[in-house]
């Protein structure tokens, strides 16, 4: 195969994903990564969705199958994953089916250090489970719990976990907390520690929240504006909110240094935190004894109240550059970005490891990697943060849900993606640009309607036996939605897929829409926002311009400053801003 040439010359290569042996569900590499799956048999490998490695030794896992049961593996120390000769002959060798949840549609889990658990379920109910000494289940007492049992707190939407405390985000925005509360990382405002859920108020109260997230010992809460709030520990800055003295906060607090930034999510270590926003910036802050919070650009910091006493952002106020000397950082700092923007990002409470995606699809990782520290982040051959928790953090824990892939046979997705652009095995051939694309009727016909009808009994011998000219679209647009055809992957740079969506449009090919409107999404900046938001209008794409309107509303001031806002037609101005004025832009 030869692969397109991108619009700045430099060739890609062909999006197929790695060839990997399967068993089941879950493929060899998955396997390879997460050693812990290789005591179960393939009959529940060949079931399961998705799974959740947890404890302090990463030897423990709950599992959800995709018939709706889960399983639990472990040692059993709190109850989780008992094992023992009694168990041996159950489904799944060493996996111990948890009753209490089968049937409830479990979709996210968390976990802490003794370990505890919590489950969520579609439904909105939580489950909770494991060692209880601090309160850390909330029901009430610290009598640990060996089976999930329903908690009294109704409607939830998100949970996480900290060492000893828990936290939970209702479906009305509300955040409750649970636990030990000797650092205040409950936000009662004391250090007596919370037997039952309670519902967050002070600087929370009539804000929705969006997200919640937990260090060891320190809670985090963003709300739908992207504001941070952060409580408890802050012995190491993790909180965010400047001071040398590191002083605990027993009560929410903002964090003002990131009130011009929309913070889209929180990635929560041992004791520092990445933030991410809809702009795809990375910011760090708390601990960096190990490089957990990479590169920095101090010049970012606007807080000169951070650091201090050996522990200030970056080298104690150096003026700009890296942060290589470990010190703490008591204010968020900007990490440089030499790979180009985030997509997503992974720590967990467990480790000090940090790792993030960009857009290109890089997976990066540093701080504490297999024992040593990393100070800036490194690129790997990894395909997402979880395979980085798998190889590089101590303990081997997942950082969020690990989906598995789909149960397919893999043989027949291998040859048909190996027969993309094979020119002794194909039937037809398009010309774009002067260049050849070949491919096979049978193929398109099944994938795609427009190639169905073209294909259809009137297509005659000698236009089969040609070439196909295509002139309406470019040669790497042209590819990719071939390729898309072939592999459901699409490998092309965030401004062509604007061109592959007026092609996805045209074909009335509404899955390769979605995959371009989730491409676009992640390349908004400012000055292109107005530029998506009337590609989106333009082809019907509702998602999106739901997405780019929301950006744009969030960062009006620096949006309607842009060219691309000023070259909007008078029609779609007219209709963004009464938009706008019926979102509440317009305060007066």
């Amino acid at each position: 195969q030869q692969p397109p040439t991108t619009s700045s010359g430099m060739s890609e290569s062909p999006s197929v994903a790695p060839l990997v042996g399967d068993i089941g569900s879950i493929t060899q590499s998955m396997l390879d990564r997460w050693g812990l799956f290789s005591l179960l048999d393939a009959e529940l490998l060949n079931r399961v969705a998705f799974a959740f490695v947890y404890g302090a030794n990463g030897n423990e896992a709950v599992l959800v199958t995709g018939d709706d049961c889960v399983y639990c593996i472990g040692n059993g120390t709190a109850g989780p994953g008992i094992i023992s000769e009694a168990h041996l002959n159950v489904p799944g060798g060493l996996a111990v089916q948890l009753d209490a949840l089968c049937g409830c549609r479990v979709v996210e889990l968390a976990s802490g250090s003794g370990p505890h658990l919590l489950a969520l379920t579609d439904s909105g109910d939580l489950y909770t489970w494991g060692s209880n000494s601090h309160c850390q289940l909330g029901n009430g007492n610290t009598n640990q719990l060996l089976q999930p049992t329903l908690s009294s707190l109704l409607k939830v939407c998100s949970i996480a976990c900290g060492a000893s405390h828990s936290l939970a985000l209702t479906q009305d925005g509300e955040v409750y907390a649970w636990g030990c509360n000797n650092c205040g990382q409950v936000g009662s405002g004391t250090t007596v520690n919370q037997p039952s859920p309670r519902r967050l108020a002070g600087p929370l109260t009539n804000r929705r929240i969006r997200r919640v997230g937990a260090c060891q010992s320190a809670s985090f809460a963003v709300s739908v504006a992207g504001e941070v709030f952060s409580w408890g520990c802050n012995k190491h800055g993790q909180l965010g909110i400047g001071g040398a003295s590191g002083a605990n906060q027993n009560v929410p607090v903002r964090l003002t240094s990131l009130e011009r930034r929309f913070i889209d999510s929180l990635a929560c270590g041992q004791s520092h935190v990445l933030a991410l926003t809809d702009e795809g910036e990375l910011w760090a802050w708390g601990a960096n004894s190990f490089g957990q919070l990479g590169r920095l650009d101090c010049r970012s910091n606007g807080d000169s109240g951070s650091g201090g006493g050996g522990g200030g952002g970056c080298g104690g106020g150096s003026s700009g550059g890296s942060n290589n000397n470990g010190n703490n950082a008591f204010t968020p700092i900007r990490v440089l970005q030499q790979r180009g923007r985030f997509i997503d990002i992974g720590a967990i409470h467990y480790s000090h490891t940090s790792a993030g995606v960009t857009e290109t699809g890089l997976v990066l990782a540093w701080g504490l990697c297999r024992g040593q520290p990393v100070s800036a982040p490194i690129v790997t051959r990894f395909l997402s943060v979880n395979d980085v928790f798998a190889c590089m953090s101590h303990p081997p824990v997942t950082c969020k849900r690990l989906d598995f892939k789909p149960n397919y046979t893999v043989s027949i997705a291998q040859s048909i993606q190996l027969a993309f652009n094979d020119s002794a095995t194909s039937d037809v051939t398009f010309q774009v640009d002067g260049k050849l694309i070949h491919a096979h009727k049978s193929i398109l016909r099944i994938r795609c309607d427009h190639f169905r009808t073209m294909f259809n009994e009137n297509w005659n011998q000698t236009q089969s036996a040609g070439v196909i000219a295509i002139r309406d679209f470019s040669y790497p647009v042209y590819w990719a939605f071939l390729e898309f055809l072939y592999t459901d992957n699409v490998n092309l740079s965030p401004e062509e897929a604007i061109s592959l969506l007026d092609l996805a449009n045209c074909y009335c090919e509404a899955p390769l829409k979605a995959h371009c409107e989730r491409l676009i999404k992640n390349s908004i900046t400012i000055d292109n926002a107005m530029m998506l938001y009337l590609a989106a209008v333009k082809f019907s794409a509702s998602e999106l311009q739901k997405f780019c309107f929301e950006f744009a509303i969030h960062h009006l001031t620096r949006v309607v400053s842009t060219e691309a806002f000023d070259e909007l037609d008078e029609a779609t101005l007219r209709s963004f801003l009464r938009q706008a004025a019926a979102a509440g832009a317009f305060k007066y």
